[in-house]
């Protein structure tokens, strides 16, 4: 399996409040993006303590009995104790990740951005519903726990082709389920049957460049060598 991200700071302030993780072993890969919220003066290390705590908790927990929605309040959790030292409302971020484990593949999503997948069977896209919120406003990880506003899937693993996770600074267009999904299908087999050095490197001769001027950060797994 091959993982890999990229992130790159916006042209509006002066740091990047995304953060990227990725990591594969022979049991188990995973893969997370964060968006801090612009809002909030300590975000970017909430976008870190997110991503380090999804690589945590899938290498070092035994999840095989984990009910999905059980998944996600250890991730909130684990998140809380690394931002103990701070003021975690200031510390508020999104949830982007997927992780291979065992013989299946889970995907999840909290506030902005496009986590989809990928499979032999179709393309599965998890994003925030705009007609629910003012623009700029999303759901985030805060001090409060609510799985209601978690979005999260699971697909049988032979089945996998690949997943993408874009904070909303990719700006894709249009901005609907069909669009999400197209993206989803040109990037994963756009970038199958390439190595991991070569995604990563075409990734960043055009990433800087995509529309829009918040920080854009992709992270990818795809099924490979």
């Amino acid at each position: 399996m091959l993982t890999g991200g990229i992130s790159c700071k916006g042209s509006y302030h002066n740091i990047n409040q995304d953060y990227v993780s990725f990591y594969t072993d022979t049991d188990v890969s995973v893969i997370a993006v964060s968006d801090g919220l612009g809002s909030r003066k300590f975000s970017q290390y909430g976008s870190e303590a997110l991503c380090k705590s999804v690589i945590d908790i899938v290498n070092n927990t035994d999840i095989t009995d984990v009910s999905l929605n059980g998944i996600c309040g250890m991730v909130h959790r684990k998140w809380l104790d690394m931002l103990k030292d701070k003021n975690v409302d200031d510390c508020c971020a999104t949830a982007l990740f997927c992780f291979l484990y065992q013989d299946e593949v889970f995907l999840f999503q909290l506030g902005d951005g496009l986590a989809g997948v990928l499979t032999k069977n179709g393309t599965e896209v998890l994003f925030d519903d705009k007609s629910t919120h003012y623009i700029n406003e999303t759901d985030c990880l805060d001090s409060h726990f609510d799985v209601s506003l978690w979005k999260y899937r699971c697909f049988p693993a032979d089945c996998f082709c690949g997943a993408v996770l874009c904070t909303d600074g990719v700006e894709i267009s249009p901005y609907t389920e069909e669009g999400l999904k197209n993206f989803t299908r040109e990037f994963i087999t756009g970038y199958s049957g390439m190595s991991r050095e070569e995604i990563t490197e075409h990734i960043r001769s055009w990433l800087p460049e995509w529309t829009g001027t918040d920080d854009k950060t992709i992270a990818f797994m795809i099924n490979g060598e």
